[in-house]
């Protein structure tokens, strides 16, 4: 039995399943051998997206992660040239201002920048 969102080792690559056919449709399980076709992406990597707060205005930037990857409020991250911190996340349950979560389960990052006084 497969489902969309497992995850698998093609050939030595993480993939996840994004999609199933089975009997000329799409659905979100099925047997094994009842499998038409498998749509799949490459997940060794995942894109992280976040937004930078820097008090006047918010820019977007984005990341690589691994999927098993851990981020929690507080950490400091590098967001394009920015060193930032998360002070908020939000995830496929909801969001996050407390504790940490996967990086394959977050959907953003939000962040402030940084000042770096250089002395």
């Amino acid at each position: 039995m497969f489902g969309v969102d497992d995850e698998l080792f093609v050939g030595g690559t993480h993939v996840v399943i994004t999609s199933i056919e089975s009997n000329g449709k799409r659905v979100r399980r099925s047997a094994v051998g009842d499998i038409g076709t498998i749509w799949a992406k490459r997940y060794d990597r995942i894109r992280m997206k976040v937004s930078v707060n820097k008090g006047y205005k918010t820019v977007p930037s984005e990341f690589f992660a691994m999927p098993d990857e851990e981020f929690y409020i507080g950490d400091i991250i590098s967001a394009g040239r920015e060193k930032a911190v998360i002070h908020q996340m939000k995830t496929q349950r909801g969001l996050v201002r407390n504790g940490g979560a996967e990086a394959r389960d977050i959907v953003r990052i939000y962040a402030r920048a940084m000042r770096i006084v250089q002395t």
